[in-house]
């Protein structure tokens, strides 16, 4: 199967992602740590729909930030599946994709231009 390796960004987090290239990704399993990463965000998204205040939406916004960067320490992942959903590119020419996640609506996504993609701090 075919190997596509981009950088992505999802929710301040740069991850080097590779995606195996198939007809539909419900058919593989989702690797474990990606399982995690998608479980750690929608749990997010049900405390940060119920928090009462901005203060704590920011203080979600902030551990949620540590959990992830947690379990993807050196921002590079590797073996994740996911679907490609759009795919444009930048003014530099070089490409901008979104990727869905198997099972969620979680979406990764690259920046829509290289600086960006290329400074976010490691």
């Amino acid at each position: 199967m075919p190997r596509i390796t981009l950088s992505t960004t999802l929710l301040a987090i740069s991850c080097a992602a590779v995606l195996v290239g198939c007809d539909s990704n419900e058919s593989l399993p989702t690797p474990p740590a990606e399982a995690q990463f998608i479980s750690t965000v929608e749990r997010y998204i049900s405390l940060y729909k119920s928090a009462s205040n901005e203060l704590q939406k920011s203080s979600l916004r902030t551990q949620r930030a540590k959990e992830l960067e947690s379990l993807v320490r050196d921002r590079a992942i590797a073996g994740w599946v996911g679907t490609l959903k759009e795919m444009t590119t930048t003014s530099g020419g070089d490409a901008a994709i979104v990727i869905q996640l198997p099972r969620s609506n979680i979406s990764v996504r690259t920046w829509n231009n290289t600086l960006s993609d290329t400074s976010v701090p490691r």
